[in-house]
């Protein structure tokens, strides 16, 4: 069959998706990917064929809009793209596909995907890679973007979310969808976050059951998967200077605020100061050099990519926004984590590995002395048999793309599932 990806995002948003069709193209389907140009070079070493959404000067504008990394801004700078990007997916949707051989499969904001399976009558799959994809009443950590304590009656939370849906993301997104959608001779829609992007067919939430389960009130069409890492790297060596930093010294703390993240100074300059005084060693990953301080210490290393496949198994701790592809391969490697969240799904995320007894979670700005006690809390060794723990379970949990592999293709392509 041919199946179409649609990935609508940054690196941690693209990476799992080129791994769950990495899988699918080994089990001998034609693979397409629907996303930015930026990871043209990643899709093809996937051996993947890329059809290229927008340009790499639309990625750019969009990354290093700074209101993106807000909590307050951060949905209204994501859907301000996405008329445009809605826009192109259906375009390259309609003119690639192969009508009933056809299969899609969307990340979360992938909604020219649900406007094909619509006008197309193509079958679709949701992906969602983290839990605050849903909006749900039940098992939802309390954060910025989920405020509401859980001891709270389910009654005034779904009121709450009712009013938050209709008065803030409708009033964001609706309108120029709608727009779109008549241009297309489609009706108008509504509840466009909390129900219209899950796919009636077929919801795969890549993540495992321990991190979040099916709730009552999500799609019934849902399924948990477990962590789709990105493992492409996965034998890609460190560079000389990090492997001579890491061979010379007790394992250090690992600081990184995301791959697109260029906004990061100060999160920068509180971790050489935390570090410091610490007395610890560290490592800045960040490709931005302007983020990192002119002088740092011998102790600290910079660098602007490494593969953290590698780098976290040699970790003392990570330290990072909550992106829930560094927090899963960090849960992955074995390695306590402290989560200071900027935006989007971090908040929720931070707190689930906090719950999980995986680290700790920074509230509100960290500050130095912050970061300085979360790295005391997280040097506990009851974190670390936590992460040990959760390493051996996803090690012994059938990868994540195969159990994705399976869903979409006994689900939406009538085929049997791997192995039986």
């Amino acid at each position: 069959m041919q199946v179409i990806i649609v990935a609508i995002g940054s690196a941690g948003d693209v990476n799992p998706f080129m791994v769950i069709g990495a899988r699918l193209k080994k089990l001998g389907h034609e693979v397409l990917i629907v996303a930015s140009p930026h990871f043209e070079e990643k899709v093809a070493r996937a051996g993947l064929r890329l059809l290229p959404l927008g340009t790499e000067e639309d990625f750019q504008r969009a990354v290093n809009n700074p209101e993106l990394w807000k909590a307050g801004t951060g949905f209204a700078a994501v859907w301000k793209e996405m008329p445009e990007s809605i826009r192109l997916t259906y375009q390259q949707i309609e003119a690639n596909h192969q009508g009933a051989n056809t299969i899609l499969v969307g990340s979360t904001l992938a909604i020219g995907a649900r406007l094909a399976q619509e006008k197309l009558k193509l079958p679709l799959a949701t992906v969602h890679l983290a839990p605050t994809c849903i909006l749900s009443i039940h098992g939802t950590a309390q954060s910025p973007t989920h405020p509401l304590p859980s001891w709270l009656p389910n009654t005034f939370k779904k009121s709450f979310y009712q009013f938050l849906d209709y008065a803030v993301l409708d009033r964001i997104s609706a309108n120029s969808l709608n727009e779109l959608r008549a241009s297309m001779g489609l009706p108008p829609v509504k509840n466009v976050i909390s129900k219209y992007i899950h796919s009636p067919e077929l919801v795969i939430c890549a993540f495992p059951d321990w991190f979040a389960s099916v709730q009552a009130d999500w799609p019934p069409s849902s399924y948990t998967t477990g962590f789709t890492l990105y493992s492409a790297d996965k034998d890609l060596p460190l560079s000389a200077e990090l492997e001579e930093f890491l061979q010379n010294g007790e394992a250090p703390i690992v600081f990184t605020a995301g791959s697109a993240m260029a906004f990061s100074k100060q999160f920068f300059e509180q971790a050489t100061q935390a570090s410091q005084q610490a007395g610890r060693r560290a490592v800045l990953v960040s490709a931005f050099k302007d983020q990192i301080p002119e002088e740092v210490p011998s102790s600290i290393l910079h660098v602007s990519y490494a593969n953290f496949n590698a780098l976290f198994s040699r970790a003392a701790i990570a330290v990072h926004h909550g992106g829930i592809g560094t927090s899963a391969m960090a849960l992955a490697s074995g390695c306590p984590q402290i989560i200071v969240p900027y935006a989007h799904d971090q908040f929720d995320n931070g707190l689930r590995i906090e719950a999980l007894g995986a680290g700790k979670a920074v509230a509100g700005r960290a500050s130095f002395k912050k970061l300085k006690e979360a790295i005391q809390f997280a040097s506990d060794p009851k974190i670390d048999r936590a992460c040990k723990l959760f390493q051996k379970r996803i090690a012994e949990s059938k990868p994540a793309e195969d159990q994705s592999a399976d869903l979409i293709l006994k689900k939406l392509g009538n085929q049997a599932p791997v192995g039986s």
